[in-house]
């Protein structure tokens, strides 16, 4: 018997330094395959390295880990450049606007074909993801077959549980579910993993490896108990009005 597996999936993306976030392209992926009758999980990840600097956002948060503003760092992921200047006035030139998209649309072909080989190797019907939007069309851009696929945004779930109009972010979901990933293992509340240690130093939050399995935790809780879920959060919302936001002073 084939065994078909569920794929989470994080992307990290980088836009091109000085396109004022208009291009962009992903640098990293990050998946966790779960065998559902094994209750087994194993992760594959891939680092999509061109040579062009990209801008790398990030948001920073609160000790609720409620959005606090954000930070912008800039890298050239092929020569392993990180940290570089970063000037928000900056802006490409006409002549070097083609050369950059040609980068781009090189990464969305890399992209393909890590995607197609993955899902044939692992029988994948479901790919997981949280907050999908840039993710699929990352996906469209790439040209990637999904005829045979079926998605699932667990944070379009967890905003139904709850009836609620606004999305909750995964630093907020994590938080709330006692979500931590840190070196091979990672647990939650409910549950707890561990894998090869050759992905321990990737196992972190806002990288892809580390985002994916967080991802997974808030899938594997939403499916124990809808009702422990509504309640665990409305217990942080709670939380969060007791302690309100300190806005910076002027």
């Amino acid at each position: 018997m084939v065994v078909q597996e569920m794929a989470f999936i994080d992307m990290e993306f980088g836009h091109v330094y000085g396109t004022k976030k208009l291009i962009y392209m992903p640098i990293e992926v990050g998946v966790l395959l779960y065998d559902r009758q094994k209750d087994s999980i194993s992760t594959s990840q891939r680092k999509i390295k061109k040579d062009i600097v990209v801008e790398m956002w990030k948001n920073t948060t609160d000790d609720l880990k409620r959005t606090a503003g954000s930070t912008t760092t800039c890298a050239n992921v092929a020569k392993e450049q990180y940290q570089l200047p970063y000037d928000k006035e900056y802006t490409l030139e006409m002549e070097d606007l083609q050369p950059a998209l040609e980068v781009t649309w090189s990464a969305y072909a890399d992209l393909n074909t890590y995607l197609t080989k993955l899902t044939r190797e692992h029988h994948i019907q479901t790919m997981v993801f949280f907050s999908k939007r840039m993710e699929m069309a990352a996906i469209a851009r790439a040209k990637f077959d999904t005829k045979n696929l079926q998605f699932l945004d667990i944070q379009d779930k967890i905003k139904d549980a709850l009836k609620m109009e606004k999305l909750l972010s995964l630093d907020r979901v994590s938080y709330a579910l006692g979500i931590d990933v840190s070196n091979n293992c990672f647990r939650s509340k409910n549950f707890d993993y561990s894998i090869q240690k050759t992905y321990e130093s990737k196992i972190k939050p806002h990288r892809a490896l580390g985002d994916a399995a967080r991802i997974f935790l808030a899938y594997k809780e939403f499916k124990r108990s809808r009702d422990d879920l509504r309640s665990t959060i409305r217990e942080y919302f709670k939380d969060c009005r007791e302690n309100p936001p300190i806005k910076n002073k002027e």
